[in-house]
């Protein structure tokens, strides 16, 4: 069986940005140019507090954010742990 690869949360929000530079949107966000350049690399996961700092600047939910990250962490852990995973 394949398993198709989840879609990190950065590339979502690099999707967002919109051409916008990791420092504009650390400019607007009140998050370090670092961290966003973590997140959209996969090395930071995307917090409740990142994601009230994205929701708010980019006029969506919490909930998009912390659910992106669930859902890839979901799909990370699923693929770890087989066994977890009803059939």
């Amino acid at each position: 069986m394949t398993t198709i690869e989840p879609t990190l949360p950065g590339e979502y929000l690099e999707d967002f940005m919109n051409g916008m530079s990791r420092y504009e949107l650390a400019k607007r966000s009140g998050l370090s140019a670092t961290q966003i350049g973590q997140i959209i690399s996969g090395k930071r996961a995307i917090t409740a507090l990142t994601a009230l700092k994205l929701a708010r600047t980019f006029e969506t939910s919490p909930e998009l954010w912390i659910n992106l990250q669930t859902k890839y962490d979901l799909h990370v852990v699923s693929v770890r742990h087989p066994e977890l995973v009803a059939s």
